[in-house]
């Protein structure tokens, strides 16, 4: 019995120490806009999401040059700004959250530099291990939902929402 809790003991502290890495490894010391970039942005705000770096190099060409590790990139003009994120489960990969990169991101919407100039550290929080993560109660995944992930998506949902009513 003794030796089951030690072995429990060590596997947790293992588990531990790699979730950590995993998390921590790749976050760059300076992510974090300076506070006076830091704010919601006030213009029209559009969020692309892509699936892959590969995409996201197709469409941020700029700075996939000059960032190899580039996960995120915004263009703005004075009214408005284009953010182009990869998946929230890629960005993870890297040890990055959208949350995290949103926030960057709407920094350099709201005038920060690509120079990075006076970066702050994120908080350790801003990035957790997935079994710490919220995550969607399973009867908020309706039958639209479930007929998409059993390929049986061509059956008309019983619930329909304002103007996403299929017609005919």
């Amino acid at each position: 019995m003794r030796e089951l809790v030690w072995a429990i003991v060590v596997c947790l502290f293992l588990s531990f120490l790699c979730l950590s890495h995993a998390v921590h490894a790749e976050i760059s010391p300076r992510i974090l806009p300076p506070p006076e970039y830091d704010h919601e942005y006030e213009g029209d705000l559009t969020i692309k999401m892509v699936d892959t770096i590969q995409q996201l190099k197709v469409l941020c060409q700029t700075g996939a040059r000059s960032n190899p590790a580039l996960l995120a990139c915004s263009q703005r003009n004075e009214k408005s700004c284009l953010i182009i994120m990869v998946s929230d489960e890629v960005m993870r990969h890297r040890g990055y959250s959208s949350g995290l990169l949103l926030r960057h991101e709407i920094g350099h919407c709201n005038g920060w530099g690509a120079d990075h100039t006076l970066g702050r550290p994120a908080p350790a929080a801003m990035v957790i291990p997935e079994w710490q993560r919220t995550t969607l109660p399973r009867e908020w995944l309706g039958l639209p939902c479930r007929a998409a992930l059993s390929g049986q998506a061509h059956r008309r949902p019983k619930i329909r929402i304002g103007y996403l009513q299929p017609r005919g």
